[in-house]
């Protein structure tokens, strides 16, 4: 949008200037062209430049944020070890639980002091004042462990808010540096899987443990604790299906994340287990039989592949991070192609013999929304034979009337309705493309711009029936004549017309341009019992005489070839910037 937005003010600069062009010396037209033609370029690509160096800044923001995540995720794990031990203090002695959670707190306050002093957090106030509160909350912990009189839930929860304030610092760091506000889809639904999805399923990990722990050494469960723990293990399991589900979203959706070998989603079925060994341990055996210590060490086992795929998450962003960046800076060295945006995976369809209702749906809704994102290509189709396939019957030839629909207002936006040739507005995008493709080729390419002689007096006297008429064959004449499926014929305005060679130098092309002055010139219209014929003028410039590439001095040469054609007598031809070859009618 802002290339085609660039694009059409650099033509309504040209505009002025052709006119004033007229009127100066051909040294003073050169200069003043260059100029207008290279000031606007160079304001875009000093804007393309600056843009890019900003994608960059803010990858990598987003890049050392991704770091910072993983240390507050240490942090958080030790402040959730300490969470769990003062649990513990309700029913052990706090000297037996104390040690290893002032552990836990010296590597917080140490992994805090190293983070304080990271540069992109030295230069923040507002996450230095989070990580400060963040200490004071756990230095402020050291003697607020549980007391006979404390319920396991209140203890549990006073330990729980300072997991909750370090979670709180991870968002405030990601919100920061805008990870979600990110243009990668697929970078988003992992920061909001990692920041969101997986908070939950983690605290109540840490509820499982603890309370089972507790139930288990206290050797005895009341109804209301049955209720507590069968609410805990409802709610992680609902977590389990959320995040499976947009899991299977984010793979079925990206191919980046199915190539990935960072992300073991195995790791998550941990969770499933978790709920039925603590199930076996606490609610089914009536007796409690199973030792706390080793209660704890299956929880922990548990825990530890969950936080191994928190990991995996963590360095699958730092990985696709680092690979945007390194992307953006080839880029920007190499120049050859400008920044595009990311391209999203397609969306998959599933593989199997029989797919579910469900599955079926999901693929129709899947097929909808690709319909109205303007993707008529790729057909409608399910593997069932039911309802549903008939459904996916109707989508699919609605996707093909709407196709057809798009293709013919297409063709009919880029066709002249008079001659049946190409209009000027297609005309500009196809010089462009053509110029493009040569100059990337190093090839060359012939424009020839044809203006039938008086064609004023041949309305006059003979009536814009007629004119319309002459107009029609001499669209027939370049449809006919034209020999290869490359060259290109245009209405380009009024009784002017174009054609556009490619691969064809000054030389190569004069067989073709005498071809096409022979044949309007042997053409007969007949207009009742009297047949009428015309001539043409043409104007021919290509782009090894001119020397350039540039859409506006190719057009401009021809047009200058065309004038020269008319001031040699008009029926006759003239190659830009040089006379060879100038034919007119006295030389038949």
């Amino acid at each position: 949008m802002k290339d085609k937005l660039s694009s059409k003010v650099l033509e309504a600069w040209f505009s002025p200037a052709v006119l004033l062009m007229s009127r100066l010396t051909y040294v003073s037209k050169f200069a003043v062209a260059t100029a207008l033609f290279a000031v606007p370029l160079i304001l875009v690509v000093i804007n393309e430049t600056v843009e890019h160096f900003h994608k960059i800044e803010q990858l990598e923001r987003k890049f050392v944020a991704v770091e910072r995540l993983t240390d507050i995720q240490q942090v958080s794990r030790h402040i959730g070890a300490i969470r769990n031990n003062r649990v513990r203090t309700l029913l052990h002695p706090k000297s037996l639980v104390e040690s290893d959670s002032e552990k836990h707190k010296v590597a917080i306050l140490e992994a805090l002091a190293v983070l304080e002093e990271r540069p992109s957090i030295a230069r923040n106030n507002l996450v230095k004042l989070a990580i400060s509160n963040l200490a004071m909350a756990v230095v402020s912990g050291r003697d607020s462990a549980g007391t006979e009189g404390d319920s396991i839930y209140s203890v549990f929860d006073v330990g729980n808010g300072v997991v909750i304030q370090a979670h709180r610092l991870g968002m405030l760091v990601v919100a920061e540096a805008g990870l979600m506000n990110d243009d990668d889809v697929l970078s988003l639904n992992i920061a909001s899987f990692l920041m969101s999805d997986l908070q939950a399923p983690l605290e109540n990990f840490g509820k499982i443990e603890s309370f089972g722990a507790y139930f288990l050494e206290k050797g005895y469960l009341d109804s209301q604790s049955i209720l507590v723990f069968s609410s805990i293990s409802k709610q992680l399991d609902a977590s389990y299906l959320v995040m499976s589900q947009n899991l299977s979203s984010i793979f079925e959706r990206f191919e980046e994340a199915n190539r990935s070998k960072v992300i073991n989603i195995s790791l998550l079925e941990e969770i499933p287990q978790l709920l039925i060994f603590s199930e076996d341990a606490i609610v089914i055996d009536p007796e409690l039989g199973m030792a706390e210590s080793e209660y704890r060490i299956g929880c922990q086992n548990a825990l530890t592949n969950v936080h191994e795929f928190q990991d995996q998450l963590i360095e699958s962003l730092l990985s696709r991070y680092q690979a945007r960046i390194s992307s953006l800076k080839i880029d920007q060295w190499q120049r050859a192609l400008s920044i595009g945006v990311l391209v999203f995976g397609a969306i998959y369809l599933f593989m199997g013999i029989f797919y579910s209702v469900e599955h079926s749906l999901l693929q129709l809704i899947s097929a909808a929304e690709r319909v109205s994102n303007g993707d008529l290509d790729t057909k409608v189709e399910i593997e069932t034979r039911d309802e549903l396939y008939q459904l996916s019957r109707v989508f699919e030839k609605m996707r093909i009337q709407l196709k057809a629909r798009d293709q013919a207002l297409f063709d009919l936006a880029i066709t002249d309705g008079l001659t049946g040739l190409f209009n000027r507005k297609y005309f500009n995008d196809c010089i462009n493309l053509s110029l493009k493709n040569a100059s990337r080729s190093n090839s060359d390419l012939t424009l020839i711009i044809i203006d039938i002689d008086f064609f004023k007096n041949l309305n006059d006297t003979y009536g814009h029936q007629v004119g319309d008429k002459c107009l029609i064959e001499m669209g027939g004449i370049l449809t006919t004549v034209l020999e290869r499926e490359t060259d290109l014929a245009f209405r380009y305005g009024g009784e002017e017309f174009a054609v556009i060679l490619p691969n064809m130098s000054s030389k190569n092309c004069i067989g073709m341009v005498r071809k096409i002055w022979q044949a309007i010139r042997e053409f007969e219209v007949v207009v009742g019992v009297e047949a009428l014929s015309f001539t043409a003028s043409l104007g021919v410039a290509s782009s090894d005489l001119i020397g350039s590439y540039d859409v506006f001095s190719l057009i401009q040469a021809a047009d200058k070839a065309l004038y020269a054609a008319k001031d040699n007598g008009r029926d006759c031809y003239v190659v830009a910037e040089n006379t060879i070859d100038v034919l007119t009618e006295r030389d038949k």
